[in-house]
């Protein structure tokens, strides 16, 4: 019995593993798909929540080719990247959800649930980090670096954690 669970962590890891290679792959080729449909409306969305509590900032798009947003505030500009969407968190909480053992309802319900609790979260991610940003620029670098990266870890693990309870107490669990 012990070996078959061994194995079966083996497997679980190199399904992981490759999930997350083929995403990476997936997301290098067609950046420019991801654009239009992660960064700009989440950069996008942010933009307008700051807008509303009276931060100063205007909005730069991606002009063309590049990957990347602009927030301008009065004293800086700050620089939304795909990173900062959170999209590679999401491939790791994906990766997760395909690699566990159990039905492909339960994989596509996860998956399904997942991408707009990532939307949330990367819009107030953004946010939190323009008012830091704003209100304490010496600040932003280690909010962002540090707080902010800890704090991904924590959601993904939370969401990744209440899926797998969902799964466990689904009579379609494997």
């Amino acid at each position: 019995m012990k070996q078959f669970k061994r194995s079966r962590l083996w497997l679980y890891i190199t399904v992981f593993i490759g999930i997350i290679i083929i995403l990476t792959i997936t997301f290098d080729a067609f950046s420019f798909i991801y654009r239009p449909v992660v960064l700009v409306p989440i950069s996008y969305a942010a933009y307008t929540i700051l807008k509303i509590t009276g931060i100063p900032v205007t909005f730069s798009g991606p002009a063309g080719s590049p990957g990347f947003c602009d927030y301008i505030l009065p004293d800086s500009v700050l620089r939304v990247t795909f990173g900062c969407t959170g999209i590679y968190a999401l491939f790791i909480l994906i990766a997760g959800i395909i690699a566990f053992p159990c039905s492909l309802k339960m994989k596509v319900t996860g998956i399904a649930l997942s991408i707009p609790l990532f939307y949330i979260y990367s819009i107030l991610r953004l946010v939190f980090i323009g008012i830091v940003g704003h209100s304490f620029p010496a600040a932003l670098d280690y909010f962002h670096s540090y707080v902010m990266e800890i704090i991904n870890v924590v959601f993904i693990l939370l969401v990744y954690i209440v899926w797998i309870r969902y799964v466990e107490k689904s009579p379609e669990a494997i």
